[in-house]
This record gives C-alpha cells, sequence and structure tokens, in this order.
C-alpha cells in the first residue's frame, strides 16, 4: 500500500480542523456557546420600572446641583468620635436663617440635611421635626432641600421589636457566616434582597416626599451586598435570588446551564466564596463561571432596588431628584464586580452620582496630572446624569481649578461647595468663602451656557457594561491609559457603554482599548462599522475571549488585520503571578508599532499593546482585600503615545472641528448648543501658574462670532484672534485657571 505525501503529514485534527473553518461566517469565527445562548447581564423587563420610563426633574437639568451638605446626624456625629465641644451649639446653627444666609451667598440651590441613618423611628422622631422645620424653611428661602439616608445598616439597639421582626433575616452575613459590621458593633448591615428591608426603605422614602416634602434623596451606600473583598454578603437571601437569576437569564434551560457550570444543578449553585480560595478575581478577571454570573447577579439585584426606588419617587412627586453615593464612577477598579454597580443600569433610575476618589483636579509636582474627566463623562455617559465631588483643596488656586474644572466637565454642576466648619474637619464652606461665592454667583449668571448642551466629540472610548464587568486589571489599565492620552491632547470624545456597535455610527473613530471579552455579534459590528466608512483602533487583547471568558481559538481580528493582531499579553502575565503573590509580570508582547489597514470604506489600527502588564500591581493587597490606596500607575499615557496619536490623526483625517494646544496642565471640553448654534470650548489650567494656549477652529461657520468669559476670580484671560491660510485661531496669551471660549454660527 502507497501513501501519498499530504496523507502522510496531515493528521485527522488538522482535517477535522478544516472542516469546521469551512463552516465559519465572513470573520472565520465560529460562534462560541456564549454567542449561542448568551443574555443580557441584566434584564429589566421585570423590574418595577424600565429604562426610558422615568423621567428626569426639569430643574435639575435647568439649575445643576451645588450644596452644602450638612448631612451628619447628631447622634452619629457623637457616635462616630468627630463630635467636639461646640457640637450641639454647631447643630443648632446649622438650622438657622443665618445658616441658610450663608448659603444663598455661595449661590447655593439647595442643601443636604439628615433624615436616616438606620435609627429607629421612635429614636429618630425629633430628628424628624428638625428636618421638617429645616425643610419648610429652606423652602421659604427658596432652596430646594435632599435628605439624607444611609440605607445599608440598621443601629440594632435602637430598633423597636416591631421593626426587628421586619426585617428578621435580612441581616448581612459574610461567606464565613459572620454579620457584616463596617460601623461597629451598634449597627449591622442589611441585605436589599430581603422584602422586609427594602420594604423599609420605601416606606421612609414615602415619608421624606409626602409628609416632609423633600426635594432630592440622597443615598448614601445603597449597596446590594457590601463591597467584595471587604466582607460582601452571602446570606440565604442572596444565593436564593443568585439561583432565581441564573435560572432566569438562561431561561430554565438545562442543556445551556450545563454548558455555562458544567452542570444542570442551577436549584443548588453558590455564590462564589472569599478570601483565600474564591477571591474577587480583580487582577485576571471574572474567568470562572460563577463569578462571572455573580457579578451580572449583583448589578441585577441593585439595578432592581433602584427601579424601586425610583418607580415609587415617580408615582408621589416626579420632580423629586435621586442622587446616589454607590463608590461610583470608579477610576482603576471593577465596579460591577467591586460592589455591583452597572453605571448604565443605574442611570436610568438616577440623576447625579458621586465621585469620592483622592484623584482631585492636580497637576502633581512629580508630573502625574489626575482629574475627574473620566469620573465626569462617565455620568454623562449613563444617561446624562451629574457627578457629585468635593469643593476642598488646600489652597486657593486649587480651589478654583477645581471649581472650574466641576463647571467644564459636569455640565455647569459644582456639587458640594462645602461642609459646616466642624461637623467633619475637612471641605469647610467658609474657607476661602469670598472666591466660592463669586465663582458659583457667576456660574448662576451664565447658567443658560451650561445647559441644552450635546458633547462635540466625534471620537468615542468603547467601554461596554458586560465586556467591562468581567475585566480583570489589564483592561482598566488600557482603558484609563487611552483616555489619559485623549486628555491631555485636548481632544473631544466621550466615554460609551452602549454594548451595540450599531449605535456607535454617530462617531468618526472608536477605541476598543483592551476589552478582552466581546461577543461574535460585536466584531461583526465593528468590521461593519470599519466597511461603511468608520473608523475603528483595537487595543491589545481585544476580543481574545467570548463573553463566557472562553478564549476564542481564530485570530477575532484576521479580516482586518490578519497575522499582525495575533497577540496575547495579558493572560500569561497575570497567570505567572495571582494576586501578586508570586512576584511581578513581564511583558509579553514583541514590536509596538500601530498595524494601519484600510478596509472597506473605513480605516483601522492594532495597537499591540497600551498598557504593559509589567507596570501593573496588583490591586490585591497581602490579606486578600482590595488595595483602595493611591495608584497612579495608569495616570499616564501609554508608552507609544507618540504613535498612538499619529494612528489617531490618520484615522480622523482632520475631521475634529476644533483642536486645542497648550502647555501639559491644560484640561479641554467641547459641547455644542442648538439654539442658538454655537459650539462651546471650556479650557481649565491645572498648571500652578498661568499659561498660554491656541484654539485651531476648522470649520468656518463656526468662527463668525467670537467670545470669552471668565470668572471674577481669575485674572482677566489676553486673547486675540488670528487668520492664518484662511483658516481661524484664538490665542491665549494668557490663562488664569478657567476660560469658556464661545464660538458662534449665527
Amino acid at each position: 500500500m502507497t501513501h501519498t505525501h499530504e496523507s502522510c503529514c496531515t493528521n485527522n485534527y488538522d482535517r477535522w480542523v478544516q472542516r469546521r473553518k469551512a463552516t465559519a461566517g465572513t470573520l472565520g469565527i465560529l460562534p462560541s456557546a456564549a454567542d449561542l445562548y448568551g443574555r443580557p447581564m441584566v434584564d429589566y423587563s421585570t423590574m418595577a420600572m424600565r429604562p426610558g420610563e422615568r423621567r428626569r426633574p426639569a430643574w435639575i437639568d435647568n439649575e445643576g446641583l451645588c450644596f452644602v451638605g450638612t448631612w451628619e446626624m447628631l447622634g452619629w456625629r457623637r457616635y462616630n468620635g468627630l463630635a467636639t465641644t461646640w457640637a450641639e451649639a454647631d447643630y443648632a446653627f446649622e438650622h438657622t436663617q443665618e445658616f441658610l444666609d450663608d448659603l444663598k451667598a455661595l449661590g447655593c440651590n439647595s442643601i443636604i440635611i439628615p433624615y436616616d441613618y438606620g435609627y429607629g423611628e421612635a429614636v429618630n422622631a425629633g430628628e424628624i421635626e428638625l428636618s421638617r422645620e429645616l425643610i419648610k424653611l429652606a423652602h421659604t428661602n427658596g432652596l430646594r432641600v435632599g435628605t439624607y439616608f444611609r440605607p445599608d445598616q440598621v443601629w440594632v439597639e435602637t430598633l423597636s421589636d416591631e421593626e426587628l421582626r421586619e426585617i428578621e433575616g435580612g441581616f448581612q452575613v459574610d461567606a464565613r457566616g459572620h454579620l457584616i459590621q463596617p460601623f461597629g458593633t451598634a449597627s449591622v448591615n442589611v441585605c436589599f434582597n430581603h422584602p422586609g428591608v427594602l420594604n423599609r426603605l420605601l416606606r421612609h422614602i414615602r415619608t421624606v416626599i409626602v409628609d416632609l416634602k423633600s426635594d432630592m434623596l440622597h443615598l448614601d451606600g445603597l449597596i446590594a451586598g457590601h463591597l467584595e473583598t471587604f466582607g460582601a454578603c452571602r446570606c440565604e437571601n442572596c444565593a436564593r435570588e443568585f439561583r432565581q437569576y441564573v435560572h432566569d437569564r438562561y431561561q430554565g434551560d438545562r442543556e445551556v446551564i450545563t454548558s455555562r457550570f458544567g452542570h444542570p444543578c442551577v436549584e443548588k449553585l453558590n455564590p462564589p466564596a472569599s478570601y483565600p480560595f474564591d477571591s474577587a478575581p480583580f487582577d485576571g478577571g471574572a474567568t470562572t463561571p460563577h463569578w462571572a454570573e455573580w457579578i451580572g447577579f449583583r448589578c441585577y439585584a441593585t439595578s432592581r432596588v433602584f427601579a424601586e426606588v425610583a418607580a415609587l419617587t415617580q408615582a408621589l412627586n416626579p420632580e423629586v431628584a435621586i442622587e446616589i453615593n454607590n463608590s461610583l464612577p470608579a477610576t482603576r477598579e471593577n465596579a460591577a464586580m467591586w460592589t455591583g454597580t452597572d453605571v448604565l443600569g443605574m442611570g436610568h433610575y438616577t440623576d447625579a452620582h458621586w465621585s469620592e476618589d483622592g484623584y482631585g483636579p492636580k497637576l502633581h509636582d512629580t508630573g502625574i496630572l489626575t482629574h475627574r474627566v473620566r469620573q465626569f463623562k462617565h455620568c454623562r455617559a449613563a444617561n446624562g446624569n451629574f457627578a457629585l465631588t468635593y469643593m476642598a483643596e488646600l489652597d486657593e488656586r486649587g480651589l478654583r481649578q477645581n471649581m472650574a474644572h466641576a463647571a467644564a466637565f459636569n455640565k455647569g454642576s459644582i456639587g458640594c461647595i462645602g461642609f459646616p466648619p466642624h461637623m467633619n474637619f475637612m471641605n469647610k464652606y467658609t474657607n476661602d468663602f469670598p472666591v466660592r461665592a463669586a465663582f458659583s454667583q457667576w456660574l448662576n449668571a451664565h447658567r443658560a451656557l451650561y445647559t441644552h448642551t450635546v458633547s462635540a466629540a466625534k471620537i468615542a472610548l468603547w467601554r461596554p457594561r458586560e465586556g467591562m464587568a468581567l475585566g480583570g486589571r489589564m483592561v482598566y489599565a488600557a482603558a484609563m491609559r487611552m483616555e489619559q492620552l485623549l486628555v491631555e491632547s485636548c481632544r473631544a470624545f466621550d466615554i460609551v457603554f452602549d454594548e451595540s456597535p450599531a449605535n456607535l455610527a454617530q462617531y468618526d473613530l472608536v477605541i476598543v482599548p483592551n476589552v478582552e471579552c466581546m461577543s461574535l455579534q460585536q466584531l461583526e459590528g465593528f468590521v461593519q462599522y470599519v466597511e461603511q466608512g468608520g473608523n475603528l483602533l483595537i487595543g491589545q487583547d481585544s476580543a481574545t475571549f467570548d463573553l463566557w471568558f472562553r478564549r476564542r481559538i481564530e485570530n477575532p481580528w484576521a479580516i482586518l488585520f490578519g497575522d499582525a493582531s495575533v497577540k496575547y499579553i495579558s493572560g500569561e502575565a497575570i497567570a505567572g503571578a495571582p494576586a501578586g503573590l508570586l512576584g511581578g509580570p513581564t511583558s509579553m508582547t514583541q514590536g509596538n508599532e500601530p498595524v494601519r489597514v484600510t478596509y472597506g470604506q473605513g480605516r483601522a489600527v492594532y495597537v499591540p499593546q497600551i498598557a504593559d502588564p509589567a507596570t501593573q500591581p496588583s490591586l490585591i493587597s497581602p490579606n486578600g482585600m482590595l488595595n483602595c490606596g493611591f495608584d497612579y500607575a495608569n495616570w499616564v499615557v501609554p508608552d507609544n503615545a507618540g504613535a498612538i496619536s499619529e494612528a489617531i490623526d490618520w484615522l480622523m483625517q482632520e475631521r475634529e472641528p476644533v483642536r486645542v494646544q497648550g502647555e501639559r496642565g491644560l484640561l479641554a471640553e467641547f459641547l455644542t448648543q442648538s439654539s442658538p448654534h454655537r459650539m462651546l470650548v471650556h479650557l481649565v489650567n491645572q498648571r500652578h501658574q498661568p499659561q498660554a494656549c491656541r484654539v485651531d477652529v476648522r470649520t468656518p461657520e463656526m468662527a463668525r462670532g467670537i467670545e470669552v468669559l471668565a470668572p471674577p476670580t481669575d485674572q482677566p484671560p489676553v486673547w486675540r484672534v488670528i487668520e492664518e491660510d484662511g483658516a481661524t485661531a484664538v490665542v491665549f496669551d494668557h490663562l488664569d485657571t478657567y476660560a469658556l471660549l464661545m464660538l458662534n454660527a449665527e
């Protein structure tokens, strides 16, 4: 018997592979089980309110938010050890006309007062009466009032027997069965997967809206399950609801559930445990089905609570606003994994989100440039929410920069302009009082320039919520570095959470920094986007895995880049150092020059590496907790920033209508208004001294009328208009901290 050379050198597996590939679609990729059976991470169809059903109160868009926070009730001040010898006198002053006069002088439109710290209703009755009278007095003074809730805890020592029965079985317990008590022995966290706990919250909301006439709910720490690695809830309520979530997500199909988990026994599923044996995978991502589905469940559970709150609020008074503090939006952490926070999902039910990170706007002496541009853009992408932060700075110039930063990127909303001096000894509204007042009053006088605006960006940085929810540190590192490059180069861009590429056609360029987990449908959508004239920048390991975090055998971007996109950086590096215990990762890439291609009517660029694993510290501390300390590793541009910037220029083909040049530390935001038709370019200088900069206007019709405004707290800007080769430029010879450039087309 004779054998041909081909038959001797070809094995059955290779022939089987060729037969499989012959059935693949246009991209040469066979659909995975996740592509075939995957379902949305959050299903809103059964919730009390669906996306699009809530109407935002008109006043909050027209006025923004500027308030003094007095939310720490006297009992809490006494309990937490911060009470002073003046505590009672200070608290009394915070309920007087003189105090409200200060707020009006500061240009505030609202005040946040205490209501519920989890005390029993009988114990809290006196506080409620104080709040009732203060709300009446504030309304008389034209101020809106927000009421503070700390709904995730109860002070068990103060609850009546009836209240204890209502929430019996509703205390949070961790994986070891211990009560979760982050505020000490007097309080216990409660689980919102228990119906009594949710009913208690809704009853209090009804009280503040109907009885006290509150204008806004301030919901602090409304996290359905506490913080992963800090003792997150694993009570039987959570376990029961988790099993139901998985059952419903996969429609009870035991074959699909078997494909997902390796067995069909959904009725016996347990939540993932915790450190040290099953720690939250902040470093490597949610590669296991239990963790991936648990993250989805927590996002669903949190959104479900907010849907209940929003539905009740709208039914009682649709002009009541809702603002929340849920460790959102995070800068480097996976907030979905940490707290069950889905930025986009929660944005359907809220008006403002707090950002309490420590990365305020500052050009540090080390050269690091921090800011909250990312956080502000996150919130705007979440159904147009505001971001709330503190105007706490150590010096007068820093205060002016902080206020300018919020005005420019937060639709003119300052947020918390200060606290009473002795409430917690920080962010005192009395510090630099004339500066706070003058800036805020100027902002109010020009409020029309900050309302009814839309982004002028033609660049989108893609952060799809499910792909990001599954991601580890390299996913967030690459996103941060690309965002930093766009911020530092003063480009107009949006952060986008929409999971469908079909909805991104309004942008000339979409940047996918390192979204490791993507569906085949998303891949096909992006290829079609390029084919029809869009421009795409793909980074690092994007689409290496499907949405079940299973590695694709095929090269996902071969149709665009061929073998040039065969890179795999993150996985091997992280596998070599779980939780940072076995030494630091090493770079796995060879060569890092962007690859440029044209495809159909569009262009695409592949960047092999945006963030080097060797530069990334573990997010987990040796005790297994998420390290929440300051981490500046990714407040930098990519190592190959020059080449990436040139690639972006090539992709954009001079389609950006305005470009800004200045010294490092200059930030720019670009918005438009339709009536009158104009572009608004906000310039914020974070340097320690004034600087010079230049704004090139590439669209002639936008240069028909040019105006510049600046707050009275600044040195007046020195600027001029020049014409060069038929183009217009606005040159600032002197920019102190803030200027608003108006480019009028009419």
